[in-house]
């Protein structure tokens, strides 16, 4: 059955929406403790909400790479807090010898950068997931680019040209011709 909070068969477990929900998993677990963190962590974790309830949102454009610049930034956030933790790097790398507090800056932009992402990413979720409409557009958007399909078909046809020449009349010819003729009319 299908409905709000319901996949459709083969939505839920997507091999890129789980890559994707992981990645998001990832990006909260990597997220580091305390009070300075607390706008980042509160921010992934309304994200991952968001993805849960729309689970057309990992499978979006948008919504991947949202998710993976999360991962990256919360990575990141973990190696300049516990960089800091150590006692900081200034520009020698020598351990406390950040006499400017770059390293501290860095951990506040990281926190204000993943918690921007986070909101914009969980703003992206529709509440409407499941209408035709919008399935179509998330599935026409992810369709390979005209580029792509005319490279297909060419090489399909380039391949086949030599099995082709020498026995135009095998099934297998004509199966894979009859292929590249048919992507071709999807992209007229």
């Amino acid at each position: 059955m299908t409905g709000p909070g319901r996949l459709r068969p083969g939505l839920a477990d997507h091999p890129a929406a789980l890559r994707c929900l992981n990645r998001l998993r990832r990006a909260r677990q990597t997220c580091p403790p305390g009070e300075r963190t607390a706008p980042a962590r509160r921010a992934l974790e309304k994200a991952s909400r968001a993805a849960h309830a729309d689970p057309t949102l990992p499978l979006t454009w948008e919504g991947e790479r949202g998710i993976d610049l999360l991962y990256v930034l919360t990575r990141d956030l973990a190696r300049a807090f516990e960089n800091e933790r150590r006692g900081g790097a200034g520009p020698s790398g020598q351990a406390g010898a950040d006499p400017h507090g770059e390293v501290e800056s860095l951990v506040e932009s990281l926190v204000e950068r993943t918690t921007a992402a986070a909101l914009k990413l969980a703003a992206l979720a529709r509440s409407d997931w499941d209408t035709p409409a919008h399935r179509s557009a998330v599935a026409r958007n992810r369709l390979p680019s005209r580029r792509v399909l005319v490279e297909i078909a060419e090489g399909l046809h380039r391949s086949v040209a030599v099995s082709a020449a020498l026995d135009p009349d095998l099934d297998e010819v004509r199966a894979l011709q009859d292929l590249a003729d048919g992507i071709a009319r999807v992209i007229r």
